[in-house]
């Protein structure tokens, strides 16, 4: 798309008025098109027009006037420098250098969240915190680039305690996710009555549908040994029609091709809607069929005999995601991760903490 296509023709440099709402806020003058064009852009705080820009692009990244620019820039200082009323961050600003409002912003919060989260963790606790590059989370950790890291440890001199500092609350949910996906498929015995709800029954009666199908034509086959004993047992489950197949006296009518092809699709739908019926509830199936809530082991032979849920497990059939998506919504990550008591330090950094 060119510039005709997005901005207002104003040959005689006539003010915009009429059209800021479709310019939104950017005109060019194509008076000396297509040697150059020069951009105009309404300041959207104070509305005065201010230009001239050689590209739109240049036009886009300059919206506000040199005023409100400055101003601008003068309150995002005075809130970083409102991290406390008493104490300097660590990284404090240097009046004397030109001032860019995103690069001091990075360079206070962004450019070692390890060192900042370090800073305000000691001041809410009230004492001073070292770093162990011994300990099991720190020892991976290269202090020289922290923004590859997101969960630090560290230790409270006073009391002895240790801090694990996570670089978002972001990074604490998602870590807070993949332990409980992690517990619910390692051990799903010890937590069937949350897993319960999370079983994908519709896969869980598929995988069970072949084998059940199976064992209800094979009774069938066992009871009913002959077409006439098949097609009797057809008509009384209402799947055949009494006349075409027996005579008024009750005589079996002639066993035909068609007649013996008729039977058998009977018969089949017969057996897939037994199974289905079956399974309408396909965990309490598996219960009665003496499913157990814990793997065991045959004392006799060592096999493992595993439970319904190790099975259910093994099938695929369990939402293990879904399950700790909803654990955590419903408890906190706090209540995965803060095994001491289930809270979380937030610091004005954007970090969160948890003892230990």
């Amino acid at each position: 798309m060119n510039a005709k296509d997005i901005v207002i023709l104003v040959c005689e440099k006539k003010a915009p008025a009429p059209y800021w709402s479709h310019t939104r806020g950017i005109y060019a003058d194509l008076s000396e098109w297509p040697r150059h064009i020069d951009y105009y852009v309404k300041c959207p705080e104070c509305g005065n027009v201010h230009g001239f820009y050689k590209s739109l692009a240049d036009a886009r990244s300059k919206r506000l006037c040199q005023n409100c620019d400055h101003d601008r820039v003068e309150k995002l200082k005075k809130e970083i420098a409102k991290v406390t009323e008493n104490e300097q961050p660590p990284v404090p600003f240097d009046p004397d250098l030109p001032v860019n409002p995103k690069a001091e912003i990075k360079r206070y919060i962004g450019a070692d969240w390890i060192d900042l989260a370090k800073w305000e963790l000691s001041k809410d606790l009230g004492e001073e915190l070292v770093f162990d590059p011994d300990h099991y989370t720190n020892k991976d950790i290269d202090p020289e680039l922290p923004d590859d890291y997101v969960k630090v440890t560290f230790k409270a001199i006073d009391s002895d305690i240790n801090y694990i500092v996570y670089k978002t609350e972001g990074d604490a949910e998602k870590e807070a996710l993949e332990d409980l996906k992690n517990s619910f498929e390692d051990e799903p015995d010890t937590y069937s009555e949350w897993l319960i709800n999370f079983i994908d029954t519709d896969k869980l009666r598929d995988t069970l549908m072949s084998d059940e199908e199976n064992m209800i034509r094979e009774q069938f086959e066992e009871e009913h040994s002959d077409y006439e004993d098949k097609a009797k047992a057809m008509v009384e489950a209402g799947k055949l029609d009494e006349d075409s197949f027996f005579k008024l006296n009750g005589e079996f009518r002639k066993l035909t091709p068609q007649r013996e092809r008729l039977i058998d699709l009977a018969v089949d739908e017969w057996v897939e809607e037994s199974a289905k019926d079956r399974l309408s509830d396909p965990v309490e199936y598996m219960k009665e069929l003496g499913w157990g809530d814990r793997t065991e082991t045959d004392r006799y032979t060592g096999r493992k005999i595993p439970s319904m849920f190790e099975q259910i497990k093994d099938w695929g059939a369990l939402d293990y995601e879904k399950a700790a998506e909803q654990a955590v919504a419903a408890d906190g990550w706090q209540h995965s991760l803060s095994r001491y008591d289930g809270k979380s330090i937030n610091l004005p950094g954007g970090s969160v903490a948890i003892r230990e």
